[in-house]
């Protein structure tokens, strides 16, 4: 049963989310010239007004990880994972993270919960980039059949994402599939 709200409540919650609109935008600002601990305080003071925000711890990881810091982004997506499991953003985040630590396994088990919650299961189901993530894991792997089909996939969810044709590419250069690799070589470019 919907509630209705007086004037002035609705008022209130305006200029709340105006504020908050506010600092959403000053910390994406702050990112570009590389002011990350500026970033991060706006996004620390929408967390007090918004408690157990899922998506701001996230972001707080994106930025940590902008900043190089991984042990700190790593926290930020787990505590963004503790407070809403159900989010794909901060699985596939960890599993790119994990990668660049050459962690696979646990690269290859966020990225197979962030395939499962986005809905579509398998090894990334309909995203592009998180099956791309999942061909990148398997490469790094040596799993090169698989992330030749991840790479595939890929391709056909997203025919414009070039860096999954250079890595189709390049697995067929390394199963000696030399004149199949032109083809994702040449969309590549």
């Amino acid at each position: 049963k919907p509630t209705s709200v007086s004037a002035d409540e609705a008022e209130r919650l305006k200029k709340r989310a105006a504020v908050l609109d506010k600092l959403s935008s000053e910390a994406n600002a702050s990112l570009e010239p590389g002011n990350y601990d500026d970033a991060i305080a706006k996004v620390e003071a929408i967390m007090k007004e918004i408690p157990n925000c899922a998506p701001c711890n996230a972001k707080i990881g994106d930025i940590q990880l902008k900043k190089g810091d991984l042990d700190a982004a790593e926290k930020s997506y787990l505590a963004a994972i503790a407070m809403d499991a159900n989010l794909p953003g901060p699985y596939n985040a960890l599993a790119t993270l994990y990668n660049q630590q050459k962690k696979f396994a646990e690269a290859e088990k966020m990225s197979t919960k962030a395939a499962e919650l986005a809905g579509a299961g398998g090894a990334g189901g309909g995203d592009a980039n998180a099956v791309f993530n999942t061909g990148i894991i398997f490469w790094n792997q040596s799993k090169i059949p698989e992330a030749q089909a991840a790479f595939e996939k890929a391709t056909k969810l997203d025919p414009k994402l070039a860096d999954a044709h250079y890595w189709l590419g390049m697995a067929l250069v390394n199963e000696g599939k030399l004149p199949e690799a032109k083809a994702p070589f040449t969309e590549y470019l």
